[in-house]
């Protein structure tokens, strides 16, 4: 197995810290509790599947 460097897990997070600013700017910024949760799904799938790609890549 590959170990995951600091590296990848800094851009990791970048990225999905990104893709959370495109979706609240996409969403203009709306207070809604549903969209909220929704968002917060979308980053932390969007984590995981980062994770796994510097994981076993």
């Amino acid at each position: 197995m590959n170990e995951i460097t600091q590296i990848e897990i800094i851009l990791v997070f970048s990225v999905c810290a990104w893709i959370g600013v495109v979706l609240l700017a996409w969403n203009k910024g709306a207070s809604d509790y549903e969209t909220g949760e929704m968002m917060a799904r979308v980053i932390i799938i969007f984590t995981m599947i980062g994770f796994g790609i510097a994981w076993f890549f």
